[in-house]
C-alpha cells in the first residue's frame, strides 16, 4: 500500500509542476477511487504516509514538503467515478480514458502556426461548414489562392482544430518542392509510414498508388497535402475519397484551382486576400508592435517583411522607401521584399539564399557550422533575419521560411544567370544540376549543389568537379564519388552523403576545409576506406552518422582541432550512434547538442 501512496504522491507532483493530466488508477482494477473519498482522506493521514516513506526511503524534508504541497491539489482535482460511467462497467470507463489520453497526447504534436493570425477565425468556420460534423462521409476539401496568401497556415488550423478525432494523420509538406527534388515516390512513402505506421519501400508510382488504395481502405485518416501543383501528384496520393475509410478528410492546399476541378474534388474553399482594415492589423503588428499606426507615419504597404523592416526607423526612412515602392507599383511582391533583402550585409544575404535553397525545416545549429567558417557571422546574422521576417525559428530550433519568401530567394539566384545554370550561385533542383555536372559545365561561380534525388544510383567523378573550385555545399544521395579529385574541391565545407557506398575508390579525395560531415543512413562499417582520406578535414566539427546501424565504433580524427570561435561548440560533435562504443580518443562529454562531443539522439540527424 505504501509504494500505491507512493506512485500517488509523485502523480501529484508531477501534476503541480507540469500542469499535466493526472490519470490515478490503484493496485488493481476493482479498487474504486472517487473524488469524495480522495478529498475525504484526513491530511494528517497523508502526512503519516508521507513521513514514513521518508524514514523508509531517506527522502529529504524538502521533498517531503513539495509532496504535501502537490496533495493539496491533488485533493482539489475533479475526476471520472468509475460507479458513475456506464453503471460501472470498467471497460468504458477505461476506453475514455483512453481517448482522452490519445487527445490530449496529439495536442502535443499540433502543427505550428504563427502567433500574428489576423482573419483567420472566420475562414476557419466557413472550411469547416463544408464538413459534416458527424463525419458520415469521405471528403476531399481544396483550398486555393495565390502564392502566399495564408493557405498552408489556414489548412494547419484546421489539422490541428480536427486532429483530435482521428487516430491515422499525415501533415506532407511541401509537394511542389520535394517532388522536384526526391520524386513523388518519397512523398508516397511518408504518407503511408505515417498511417500505417511502419517502414514501406515505394520503388514507384504504381506501387505507392496500390497501397495506399489497398491499405488505408479501413483506416479513418485525416491528411493534408500542402502545396500540389500537378495533377498527377493528387493522382498518386489521394485520387477519390474511394480510398479511405468512410469519415476520412482530406485536405488539399494549392495555387491552380484547375487541378481541384480536373480531379474532381467537390469540396473547395478559394482564400482570399485581407480586407484593408485586418491588412493594416497585420502590418501594423510587425511594424508598431501593436494593431494600429502611430499617426505621423502613414501605411505603405500590408505586408509582413516591409513592417517588419521599418520597425523602429525615422519617419523619413519611411518616405524613401514609400517613394521606392511607387516606382513599380504594377510589379509583383518580390519587387516589393528585394527593398529588405538590399538592407542586409553581403554575409546575410549569403545565408538568407543558402536558407531559401537549401535549408528550410533544417536545426539551426547545423548549417552555422558552415557559416562561421566562411566567415558569414552566422550568430549575429540569424537575428537579423528573424527581426526582419525573413525567416522564423521553430519551437525545435529549426529554420522555418515562408513560401513566398522561398520562391523570392531562389528568383534571386536565377536571375543570377537565367540562361545557364552553371552561371549561378546555387543549384538545387536536379534536373539543372545533373546537366551542368553532365556536360561538365561547371564553374567557380557555383558555391552549392543539391545532387539528392530519391532512389537515383549513379556515380559522379573527379572530372565533373574538376571547375568547381569555390563549391562549399555539397548534398549527394545513394551515389559515388569515382575517379582522381586530386586538389579539386578546396573550399568545399559542408559534405551530405546519405547512403553513401560500402566501397570508397575515389582517389586524393581530401577535403581539408570541411566542417560538416553527414553520412546518416549508410552501412559502412569500422574499416570503410573512406575513414582515412576524411580524416584530412582537420577543421571537422560535425559527424552526423543517424541510422548508420551497422556501425558499433566511431572513427579516430586525431587531428581534428578544437574551433576558435566561442560562439561554436569546442568539440567535435558526433550524432546519432545508438549502439556506438566509446572512443577514447575523444573527449567524451555530456551535454546538449552544439555543446557536446556526442549524442544518441536519432532524431538530431541535419536535413
Amino acid at each position: 500500500m505504501e509504494w500505491d501512496h507512493l506512485n500517488f504522491l509523485m502523480l501529484g507532483q508531477q501534476n503541480s509542476l507540469h500542469s499535466v493530466i493526472v490519470w490515478v488508477l490503484g493496485g488493481s482494477i476493482n479498487d474504486k477511487l472517487s473524488d469524495s473519498n480522495v478529498q475525504k482522506v484526513p491530511f494528517s493521514s497523508w502526512a503519516e504516509v508521507v513521513d514514513r516513506l521518508r524514514a523508509r526511503w531517506g527522502f529529504r524534508r524538502r521533498k517531503a514538503e513539495e509532496w504535501e504541497e502537490a496533495l493539496e491539489e491533488v485533493k482539489s482535482l475533479k475526476g471520472l467515478e468509475s460507479d458513475e460511467v456506464e453503471n460501472g462497467h470498467e471497460g468504458a470507463l477505461v476506453e475514455i480514458v483512453v481517448r482522452k489520453v490519445m487527445s490530449e497526447l496529439k495536442r502535443l504534436f499540433q502543427l505550428i502556426i504563427p502567433e500574428q493570425l489576423v482573419g483567420i477565425d472566420d475562414r476557419v468556420e466557413q472550411v469547416m461548414s463544408l464538413i459534416d460534423p458527424k463525419f458520415n462521409d469521405t471528403r476531399i476539401i481544396g483550398i486555393y489562392g495565390i502564392g502566399g496568401i495564408g493557405k498552408t497556415t489556414l489548412a494547419k488550423v484546421l489539422y490541428n482544430k480536427l486532429s483530435g478525432h482521428f487516430e491515422y494523420l499525415s501533415f506532407v509538406a511541401n509537394i511542389r518542392e520535394t517532388s522536384q527534388r526526391k520524386g513523388i515516390e518519397c512523398l508516397q512513402k511518408q504518407l503511408i509510414d505515417d498511417i500505417l505506421r511502419s517502414p514501406h519501400d515505394v520503388s514507384n508510382v504504381d506501387e505507392g498508388i496500390g497501397i495506399i488504395k489497398s491499405r488505408f481502405t479501413s483506416k479513418k485518416v485525416l491528411i493534408l497535402l500542402d502545396d500540389i501543383d500537378d495533377k498527377t501528384h493528387l493522382n498518386a496520393l489521394a485520387r477519390d475519397g474511394s480510398w479511405f475509410k468512410v469519415g476520412s478528410i482530406v485536405i488539399i492546399t494549392t495555387r491552380n484551382k484547375s487541378i481541384l476541378d480536373e480531379a474532381g474534388v467537390g469540396y473547395m474553399y478559394q482564400l482570399n486576400e485581407l480586407s484593408l482594415n485586418q491588412s493594416l492589423i497585420l502590418f501594423s503588428r510587425h511594424a508598431f508592435r501593436k494593431d494600429s499606426p502611430q499617426s505621423e507615419y502613414r501605411i505603405i504597404s500590408p505586408l509582413e517583411v516591409i513592417g517588419s523592416f521599418l520597425w523602429g526607423k525615422t519617419p523619413k526612412i519611411w518616405k524613401d522607401t514609400s517613394k521606392r515602392l511607387k516606382k513599380a507599383p504594377d510589379k509583383k511582391v518580390q519587387e516589393t521584399l528585394r527593398i529588405s533583402y538590399e538592407a542586409l550585409d553581403r554575409e546575410v544575404q549569403h545565408i538568407f539564399l543558402d536558407i531559401a535553397c537549401f535549408f528550410i525545416g533544417s536545426s539551426k545549429q547545423n548549417p552555422t557550422y558552415m557559416w562561421d567558417a566562411c566567415d558569414f557571422f552566422p550568430e549575429s546574422g540569424i537575428e537579423v533575419l528573424c527581426l526582419m521576417s525573413l525567416i522564423k525559428i521553430d519551437k525545435d530550433g529549426k529554420l522555418m521560411m515562408h513560401d513566398q519568401l522561398r520562391d523570392f530567394g531562389r528568383e534571386i539566384v536565377r536571375l543570377e544567370n537565367q540562361m545557364e545554370p552553371q552561371g549561378r550561385s546555387r543549384l538545387w533542383i536536379y534536373k539543372e544540376a545533373i546537366e551542368v555536372l553532365d556536360s561538365n559545365k561547371g564553374t567557380s561561380k557555383i558555391e552549392a549543389l543539391h545532387l539528392d534525388k530519391y532512389d537515383c544510383r549513379r556515380s559522379y567523378t573527379g572530372e565533373q568537379f574538376k571547375e568547381l573550385t569555390n563549391l562549399r555545399f555539397l548534398k549527394v544521395s545513394t551515389a559515388n564519388l569515382v575517379g582522381d579529385f586530386l586538389n579539386l574541391l578546396p573550399q568545399l565545407r559542408w559534405l551530405q552523403w546519405e547512403d553513401c557506398p560500402l566501397d570508397f575508390i575515389a582517389a586524393n579525395f581530401h577535403p581539408k576545409k570541411l566542417v560538416v560531415l553527414d553520412l546518416s543512413w549508410s552501412g559502412i562499417l569500422e574499416d570503410w576506406g573512406g575513414w582515412d582520406p576524411l580524416k584530412m578535414a582537420t577543421e571537422l566539427k560535425v559527424l552526423n552518422l543517424l541510422n548508420c546501424r551497422s556501425l558499433r565504433r566511431t572513427p579516430d580524427f586525431p587531428h581534428t582541432q578544437l574551433h576558435r570561435s566561442p560562439s561554436i561548440s569546442a568539440a567535435l560533435v558526433i550524432m546519432g550512434m545508438p549502439f556506438v562504443e566509446r572512443n577514447s580518443r575523444f573527449d567524451w562529454k555530456v551535454g546538449i547538442i552544439g555543446r557536446t562531443a556526442f549524442s544518441k539522439d536519432n532524431n538530431c540527424g541535419i536535413t
